[in-house]
């Protein structure tokens, strides 16, 4: 027969109940604690070994809870009948036990993954000379002639991407590393672009463009006078150039196009 129900149960018992509810929620805190940090951290790495210690924390958890509620049904049947109180006992403390080593791997997830972040640095320098070494290669420039413009690292893709100035003729060379293997995956050459020179325009010839436009230049004389000077600021100003009153290079290439001498 079970015991009678009585008001004096064992106050352990009480004890044990208290604990497994505390124990219930904060299982249930940290759970989703983990579940609302991790999407931030996940964007930080793409690790296996790091998503299986988070996967595994959050199976941990799990269970804690689902232990944690077996013993709380197992503490009321045990008080009202009597029986399995080794089981309620088990089942309170493998839910303690669980949550604790979640806790654990959830923090050495979080650990790896910020410790990873922090090595992005070390790892663009460590991987420099590399990476100029194989542009050297590619190219056939020594690689005392070589400057590093700048680098870029992407954590998800485990690439590091290089910008090498070679000191001839303007070129340079862009380089995809990958960080996992140590070797490079893409070099491509950017050939430098000459750039625009500026058309040679006498007085004249400016002052021809400017009346064409409808601009007051007064006499074309090839003298930059005072109306000439004018005419040249409100161009530049229309053209949206530096207003300097002179004819300077921006101002004869915006001309050029269908300037004529006279």
């Amino acid at each position: 027969m079970p015991p009678p129900p009585t008001d004096d149960a064992p106050s352990g018992w009480f004890v044990l109940n208290d604990f497994t509810k505390t124990i219930i929620t904060l299982s249930s805190a940290l759970f989703a604690l983990s579940v609302t940090f991790s999407a931030n951290l996940l964007g930080k790495t793409t690790a296996e070994y790091q998503i299986v210690l988070l996967v595994a924390s959050w199976v941990g958890l799990a269970l804690s809870i689902a232990f944690g509620v077996a013993s709380q049904g197992l503490l009321i049947n045990y008080l009202r009948v009597g029986k399995n109180g080794g089981a309620t006992v088990g089942c309170a403390n493998l839910s303690f036990l669980l949550v604790s080593v979640s806790v654990l791997l959830f923090l050495a997830f979080a650990l790896a993954t910020f410790n990873g972040a922090g090595n992005s640095t070390s790892d663009v320098l460590s991987a420099l000379p590399k990476a100029r070494d194989a542009v050297r290669q590619a190219s056939g420039i020594s690689t005392l002639q070589m400057k590093a413009e700048f680098a870029t690292s992407q954590e998800r893709e485990k690439t590091i991407e290089y910008l090498f100035s070679t000191g001839v003729g303007g070129d340079k060379y862009r380089v995809t590393w990958d960080a996992s293997t140590g070797k490079a995956i893409r070099i491509v050459k950017e050939e430098a672009v000459a750039p625009v020179a500026a058309p040679k325009l006498s007085v004249s010839d400016v002052q021809s463009r400017l009346l064409q436009l409808g601009y007051v230049v007064g006499p074309i004389d090839g003298i930059v006078g005072t109306k000439t000077a004018a005419a040249i600021r409100r161009f530049q100003l229309n053209r949206g150039l530096p207003v300097t009153g002179t004819i300077d290079a921006a101002t004869t290439i915006a001309l050029a196009p269908t300037t004529r001498s006279p």
